[in-house]
């Protein structure tokens, strides 16, 4: 629909383009101008194109300006046979555009002009047509004086009802469309041809519609200023892509707690700047990175970091993002999906994050209910990724709380190169970022001490807990305290009694002491706030067997038993969540059992994420093995705990009266645990059960 109107536009632009000599030779795309293949290239750098295709004299280049509102003004038009009805005897048309209007009424003359210089004018008459650029000061005299056919600038639906309902010609506005962009781009720079195959090319290169829609002219305008076509596109590349800005994300250098997955980012940017130099092939670059944890352990912060270090485009989403487009239904999910990952593409050098990935979920444990949808969904994402596997300079940074629970196929390698486990950060990491988030306040606080209280919380919580400190402040009118922040990371002490505060502290260190004697890692701290306790520890690595998981189930339910042992009864505090000292017990069996055969029916695979709920469902007897673990485990919890009551009963009293035990006391502690001989390592009874099924 352009190329009518812009063979038009372009003759007013520049007098000296025979827009309509076919061209018998061209250049060829300009260098940075990719093609898709070595048969296109050939095609397209050395046929020849047709009529109708005009090709710029290589020493002449157009006003971009010019060029800008011309192209404009023919995309509003939309073919010659509207110029050409505009210029009809008594014609009224009604043009309305946000352009600068002194502009506007210029190129717009000197289209229509050139339209009407086709035909002579009748005898008498000085101009083709009469501009109206004030309607409201028209007057019913003018519109029938003569037939002279009127063109009145003005938005259309405020222009005076005289002229409404005249029923004019309505010419509307236009957004920023790749054509236009590409047409400016095949007049400003002549090397790269208007034949069709290379319009296409640079199409394909250029910001999409939704993307350019954004832009001013004047943005679109100073692009044109590159010396090169493919300056020019990577400059409205980068106008368009969303930016990690400095003001809401921290340095990538400063960001604390992340580890192996901050130094991989750092590598990145570096691979990234040596690709821009040419001095480093884009296969050599990290693809996909999968970063898995707890929630607010900084996945986000990071890939947001890394794109803002590096000076690229971020382009976020999840699952959640992508169904909410079209209300779930499959065609807008994948539609949008498509529409992220091509953005990314369009803006290389990019990152694309995906949030939450293991909401998609596996193949393999989806029920019958919805399976179809799900595996459809799932299909699209891996055609995506590697779709996007395919495109320089794009890297995928996804995140996931769950690792276990997302589909193979979408985490192997080549999808995602690597898989990082974020932790929580230490005591002295989590000193660094309360001190970013600090600033310049309590410049004296002691910010180990305040980590202390921290343990267990990440980079988020700490953000959380300053942002309340802050707030209390205020509220009593008075600069920041470090009372303020302690009590923020303590919690709400009104609710917390001496008698359950002596409860969580008796619970927390069975964790301990019981950890201690299996010798299953190094302390990190112990905290009680808001009604709760935590320990944590850096875990040593496990061989995967039976032996071994039966420790960390000892572990786990000793908390329950501390409290029997001192207290004489037990809480609800092991149960609740899915994150709870019960649930991490049943989750092992059932994975033990159905899962890495190393349970009672013997070597079987059924699933790779039993469901605990389901233990009702179970044969009888495969019912009571489970049970029988359980019980060897809370045996040997008991044991470790006989012999080690008196050192619970002190450290108790201590913990129960400062709230925080921090690594360097407890390693001290860890010194005086007792190890006594168990008689039980969970393996007891482990022969093949027979698959009765219960009342049968």
């Amino acid at each position: 629909m352009l190329l009518a109107t812009a063979e038009l536009a372009f003759a007013s632009v520049d007098p000296d383009l025979d827009v309509r000599k076919p061209a018998a030779h061209l250049p060829g795309i300009h260098e940075g101008v990719e093609v898709l293949c070595d048969e296109a290239r050939a095609r397209f750098c050395q046929g020849p194109v047709g009529a109708g295709f005009g090709v710029l004299r290589q020493d002449r280049r157009p006003d971009p300006a010019k060029l800008y509102f011309a192209l404009t003004l023919a995309e509003m038009i939309g073919t010659e046979a509207n110029a050409r009805r505009m210029l009809q005897p008594g014609a009224i048309s009604i043009i309305g555009s946000e352009l600068d209007q002194h502009s506007f009424e210029l190129e717009l003359t000197r289209i229509l002009w050139a339209v009407a210089s086709a035909t002579p004018l009748p005898p008498g008459v000085s101009k083709p047509f009469s501009f109206v650029c004030n309607p409201e000061k028209l007057q019913v005299s003018d519109l029938v004086s003569d037939d002279l056919p009127i063109v009145v600038l003005a938005n259309p639906r405020s222009a005076p009802p005289m002229i409404t309902q005249l029923d004019p010609l309505i010419i509307s506005d236009v957004l920023p469309s790749r054509e236009r962009v590409a047409w400016m781009i095949a007049w400003c720079y002549p090397r790269v041809g208007s034949h069709p195959p290379a319009m296409s090319i640079v199409q394909r290169y250029l910001p999409d519609d939704d993307h350019l829609r954004r832009l001013t002219p004047a943005q679109i305008i100073a692009a044109m200023r590159a010396r090169t076509a493919s300056r020019a596109i990577r400059t409205l590349n980068r106008v368009c892509r969303p930016r990690a800005t400095a003001s809401d994300t921290p340095p990538l250098t400063a960001i604390a707690g992340l580890g192996e997955a901050k130094d991989l980012a750092l590598q990145i940017v570096q691979d990234l700047r040596d690709w821009a130099r040419s001095s480093l092939s884009a296969t050599e670059i990290c693809r996909g990175i999968l970063l898995y944890g707890a929630p607010g352990t900084g996945k986000t912060t990071l890939a947001r970091a890394l794109a803002a270090e590096a000076g690229i485009g971020f382009f976020s989403a999840s699952y959640a993002i992508w169904q909410r487009s079209g209300e779930g239904h499959i065609g807008a999910f994948l539609k949008a999906m498509h529409a992220t990952f091509e953005a990314a593409a369009n803006a290389a050098p990019s990152i694309l994050f995906i949030d939450e990935i293991d909401a998609f979920g596996s193949r393999s444990t989806r029920d019958d209910h919805g399976a179809s949808y799900y595996k459809r969904i799932i299909s699209g994402l891996l055609e995506e990724l590697d779709g996007i596997a395919g495109r320089d300079g794009v890297v995928v940074i996804a995140a996931c709380n769950h690792l276990e629970r997302i589909d193979p196929a979408i985490i192997r390698a080549g999808r995602f190169d690597r898989r990082i486990q974020i932790m929580p950060p230490s005591p002295a990491e989590l000193a660094v970022i309360l001190r970013q988030h600090l600033g310049s306040d309590l410049p004296d606080a002691d910010l180990m001490a305040l980590a202390a209280l921290a343990v267990g919380k990440t980079g988020a919580d700490c953000a959380a807990a300053l942002r309340t400190a802050r707030t209390s402040a205020r509220a009593a009118r008075r600069n920041l305290e470090e009372s303020d922040l302690r009590s923020a990371l303590l919690g709400d002490q009104t609710r917390f009694p001496d008698n359950l505060r002596w409860r969580i502290a008796v619970h927390e260190l069975g964790h301990f002491i019981a950890a201690m004697a299996l010798d299953l890692g190094e302390p990190v701290g112990i905290r009680l706030a808001s009604r709760q306790g935590i320990f944590v520890m850096d875990p040593r690595p496990v061989e995967p067997c039976a032996p071994a998981l039966h420790a960390l189930r000892v572990k786990d339910l000793a908390g329950r038993e501390a409290e029997k042992l001192i207290l004489g009864d037990v809480s609800a505090g092991a149960g609740g969540g899915t994150e709870s000292d019960l649930a991490k017990v049943m989750q092992s069996l059932m994975h033990e059992e159905f899962a890495l055969g190393l349970g009672a029916t013997g070597p079987l695979w059924l699933t790779a994420e039993p469901d605990p709920t389901a233990f009702f469902d179970l044969p009888a007897t495969i019912q009571t093995r489970i049970r029988e673990r359980i019980a060897a485990a809370e045996r040997d919890a008991q044991v470790i705990l006989h012999a080690n009551v008196d050192l619970l009963d002190e450290m108790a009293a201590l913990l129960a009266e400062h709230q925080v035990m921090d690594a360097r006391q407890l390693a001290e502690y860890a010194k005086q645990v007792v190890v006594p001989t168990l008689s039980s390592d969970g393996e007891a009874d482990r022969t093949a059960a027979p698959l009765i099924v219960a009342g049968k």
